[in-house]
């Protein structure tokens, strides 16, 4: 993976998830136990240092 100085790279790997590409704007139960909570929990706590 190619970054820049200063990028960071989610730890966090989100495929493709049937679950939410069928969910036609329905509310998507229990969303935070899957890759995109873990990648909103980095993304929050990326934020959290950044304001520090």
């Amino acid at each position: 993976m190619i970054t820049e100085p200063g990028d960071h790279m989610l730890k966090a790997t989100v495929g493709r998830r049937e679950q939410f590409a069928q969910a036609f704007s329905l509310l998507i139960e229990n969303a935070a136990t899957t890759a995109y909570g873990d990648a909103v929990e980095e993304l929050l706590e990326i934020g959290t240092e950044d304001a520090a």
